[in-house]
């Protein structure tokens, strides 16, 4: 009789054990399941935004050593495209707070901005004046459209692009850890 106690005792604290470990185990487990589920959306988060610009450039010619006549081109371009901003969430700190519920996450601070996409570059009006009128040369338009795109990429910047991709990459990942029922914040 005393035997079977004994082995009644040491069976109890085996299963008392068992289940302690367990549930070490489990709490383990679901801090790696949390932690590589976060990792597995972690992809190139992009934001576009269209933008336009106009343009205008003159050019002057001069004919003649005694007489000079000149005579101005001035042209007007619109240029239009998309310009993107992307953030690679793969070098995203993670970390998880399991008393709290609380997922902590730092972004990467790169915030990449890409070249305008040339979706419209046309030269909108010209406007002659004068007798002997210069043209725009193929190099002449290739240097307005460069710089017509650059503008746009400036015109992006100062919308804040860079820091309206933050924030697509903040709710973009709070809709998911929030999903998982943790709570989340940014460094």
């Amino acid at each position: 009789m005393k035997n079977l106690i004994g082995i009644g005792v040491l069976l109890a604290l085996s299963f008392i054990g068992w289940q302690m470990f367990s549930s070490a185990d489990s709490d383990s487990n679901v801090e790696i399941t949390v932690i590589e589920q976060i990792k597995k959306v972690a992809k190139l988060q992009t934001i576009e935004m269209k933008v336009a610009t106009t343009l205008t450039k003159t050019k002057t010619g001069k004919v003649g050593k005694v007489i000079k006549k000149t005579g101005t081109r001035t042209a007007s371009y619109f240029a239009e495209g998309t310009v993107s901003a992307s953030i690679n969430l793969e070098g995203m700190g993670i970390e998880l707070d399991k008393e709290s519920n609380l997922v902590t996450i730092t972004l990467p601070t790169d915030v990449e901005v890409s070249n305008p996409t040339h979706d419209n570059f046309v030269n909108t009006c010209s406007y002659v004046k004068g007798v002997f009128v210069p043209k725009f040369s193929a190099e002449d338009r290739a240097n307005h459209s460069n710089e017509a795109f650059n503008s746009m990429k400036q015109k992006a910047l100062d919308a804040g692009i860079k820091g309206k991709a933050i924030e697509q990459a903040k709710a973009y990942l709070t809709v998911f850890v929030n999903a998982l029922g943790r709570d989340i914040q940014f460094k």
